[in-house]
């Protein structure tokens, strides 16, 4: 995965994270409920808010291991969500 970095110059990231808090919508997407969200870090320390899918709400621990999925939403837009790491 590619972020814009400081200075304008984008580095890649991996794609390895670990779930740092987490919580449960249940009704801001009423057809999509449990909706679990999680602020996640890489190993670059780069932090950002996502959804964590394939996994039971009361599997969701702070600390988890997760990789990435990404949600193709459109043929130009795939948003990144987050699954527990095989």
């Amino acid at each position: 995965m590619a972020l814009g970095a400081r200075g304008g110059h984008p580095r890649a990231l991996s794609l390895k994270t670990v779930a740092l808090q987490g919580t449960q919508l249940d009704e801001a997407f009423a057809a999509e409920v449990p909706y679990n969200i999680a602020v996640v870090e890489t190993e670059e320390g780069v932090r950002l808010t996502s959804q964590v899918v394939d996994c039971p709400n009361d599997a969701l621990e702070i600390g988890m291991s997760l990789e990435v999925t990404f949600e193709r939403m459109s043929d130009e837009v795939a948003v990144p969500k987050f699954r527990p790491a095989a």
